[in-house]
């Protein structure tokens, strides 16, 4: 008996006739569904990585870094909402299969709000460095009931 997995196992990830994807937003004839402001830097990052190297998309780790991000959840939380919204495919339970079906414009990446593709981390810091926000209350302000 042939395993019906076998022809998977042999794909390169520019192959996407077996690849992943939602009925929903990500159907053949569906049109992309707009991004969030951390998905769009997410989708900036893999395009820009996948134009250097083709054949070899990058790992988690490698996005986790590159995005600034503290865990590697949070990169597997980008993956599946770039693939709901129809932007990205990848082979199920395969590393470093991601597939751009979809891509954002990487002219527009310029113009993009700046204020948006900044982690929270990176907009908290900027925010306390700037002094415009005090995080600790002082004892005194306490609301009295």
């Amino acid at each position: 008996m042939v395993n019906s997995l076998q022809p998977l196992m042999m794909m390169r990830p520019s192959d996407s006739s077996a690849l992943t994807k939602k009925s929903g937003a990500g159907g053949a004839n569906a049109s992309p569904v707009a991004l969030t402001p951390m998905q769009y830097r997410f989708m900036v990052v893999l395009q820009s990585h996948l134009a250097v190297n083709p054949d070899k998309s990058p790992s988690f780790e490698e996005l986790r870094r590159e995005l600034g991000l503290g865990s590697k959840s949070s990169v597997a939380r980008l993956v599946q909402g770039c693939i709901d919204r129809g932007r990205i495919a990848k082979l199920p339970d395969k590393a470093r299969t991601l597939t751009v079906i979809a891509p954002v414009n990487l002219e527009e990446a310029l113009a993009f709000d700046l204020i948006k593709s900044f982690s929270d981390k990176e907009l908290m810091q900027e925010v306390q460095n700037r002094g415009l926000i005090l995080l600790s209350m002082p004892s005194d302000s306490k609301v009295s009931s």
